[in-house]
């Protein structure tokens, strides 16, 4: 008997089906050719054999291909199921690519953006080429310059009036200069035009800055450890009474302030420099 979910009746569409259907076609005429010989042998009253055991093989041979027809439909129905899944994806990367095209073009149409010129970069040797052209054509700050700009701006005061046959001392001019104040108060408060120009501070100064206030190695006075305070304040008393055994300084100290004001007595002012140079390399007289 035929599987009842395999049907045999109706017409193939595929060309394998057509196969399918041919081989068990063959199959099931094999079989009624065999039994029927059976049931003629049968009804004479002369059975055979070999007539039985042909039916018998035809059977099996038509069992065997109905198999083979189920694991083929079977085949078939998975065939269409992936045709199925194929068509679904071929659908979705469709649209994916309509996405993807519509995404191009939306970004083709966005202008783009102009972002600004980045900073020029400019190499340390340029600046150096630089500072040796324009230190020959440099100046120091010069005070003379305002003294001569304030007479020029400021006009003498009128003579005071005086009687007939009198006769009042003249008074020295003093030279008004801005904020209200004179010659004297401005030497005073700064006397540094009497002092020739120099881009680094004085050796006095460098001694009275704030390196003296340092100890012995190098260390501020209120970060020394109390440990070692009452040997550096033993220290400090000693050589306080030895200066004030020597008048307050020192041989070494003496010289130095004995030779910085010779050399401030026998050395004449100054006059202002016209021009001044900041020439980085000395010698080199041609401009660049």
């Amino acid at each position: 008997m035929l599987p009842a979910s395999i049907s045999v009746a109706r017409a193939p569409h595929h060309p394998h089906q057509l196969t399918m259907y041919t081989t068990v076609q063959k199959a099931l005429d094999n079989l009624d050719e065999h039994l029927a010989k059976v049931i003629e042998s049968v009804s004479s009253y002369n059975p055979s054999r070999a007539t039985v055991a042909a039916l018998v093989q035809a059977d099996d041979e038509l069992q065997a291909t109905l198999a083979e027809l189920e694991e083929h439909q079977q085949n078939y129905h998975r065939t269409i199921e992936l045709q199925q899944t194929s068509d679904a994806l071929d659908d979705k990367l469709t649209d994916l690519l309509t996405i993807l095209a519509e995404t191009r073009q939306h970004l083709i149409d966005t202008p783009s953006t102009k972002f600004p010129t980045p900073p020029k970069e400019v190499e340390y040797n340029q600046l150096l080429q630089f500072a040796r052209n324009i230190s020959k054509y440099s100046k120091p700050p010069n005070p003379l310059s305002f003294e001569k700009w304030a007479r020029e701006q400021v006009l003498p005061p009128p003579p005071p009036p005086q009687s007939e046959g009198e006769a009042k001392p003249e008074e020295p001019v003093k030279t008004k200069l801005p904020l209200g104040i004179n010659e004297e108060d401005l030497l005073h408060m700064d006397n540094s035009g009497a002092l020739p120009y120099a881009p680094w501070p004085h050796e006095f100064m460098m001694k009275t800055g704030a390196l003296a206030a340092l100890g012995k190695d190098g260390i501020p006075v209120d970060m020394i450890p109390k440990e070692d305070k009452p040997q550096e304040e033993d220290k400090g008393d000693q050589a306080r009474k030895d200066s004030t055994s020597n008048g307050g300084m020192d041989d070494a100290e003496k010289a130095r302030r004995s030779s910085y004001q010779q050399q401030q007595h026998a050395a004449p002012k100054p006059a202002a420099p016209k021009n001044f140079s900041l020439d980085l390399w000395p010698g080199d007289d041609d401009d660049e």
